[in-house]
């Protein structure tokens, strides 16, 4: 809805060895679903989101949702993602200049990426995992005050997952 941290979408990795495994995603896959979603949220009572399907949890997963949960990037052939885990530093990237591997490149080029913010989600000197935020949909320009605040986001929300591994 434009507020909170001006994000369109989130999408979280988690660290499995050599790889990382989708795992959760908010918000649209591509721009007619985003434009759809915004007409209903304009046009129907709140209460109409907050209710629970029928189906079962794969029949009524989001689009990007179930494309991240069956998506993997591999992290030692990939110089951008590599960098971004053992640096432990976030980078602001565009996708058509981007230097990912080729495999990676074909992952994430199926979530209709364009300048996104790719971090990594760091607790106790450990990486967890990565999340990509991006305005694929407005195509905002990301702040240094956006990115201050969702990297705030990314430090807590990585100590919470790592108490709960615990």
């Amino acid at each position: 809805a434009k507020e909170g941290l001006s994000f369109n979408r989130a999408i979280l990795f988690n660290k499995e060895g050599n790889s990382l495994s989708g795992m959760r995603a908010v918000g649209p896959l591509n721009y007619e679903e985003a434009n759809r979603k915004w007409q209903q949220i304009k046009t129907c009572p709140i209460d109409i989101f907050l209710e629970k399907s029928n189906t079962s949890a794969i029949e009524s997963m989001e689009p990007l949702e179930k494309l991240t949960k069956e998506s993997a990037l591999q992290i030692v052939e990939d110089p951008v993602i590599s960098e971004i885990i053992f640096t432990k530093k976030h980078m602001v990237l565009d996708f058509k200049n981007s230097n990912f591997s080729i495999d990676n490149k074909k992952t994430l080029s199926k979530f209709n990426l364009k300048k996104f913010i790719m971090a990594p989600l760091i607790s106790y000197d450990n990486c967890l995992g990565v999340v990509i935020i991006d305005n694929a949909f407005d195509n905002k320009y990301f702040s240094e005050e956006r990115i201050l605040s969702l990297l705030n986001v990314t430090s807590q929300t990585s100590l919470v997952v790592n108490n709960l591994l615990l």
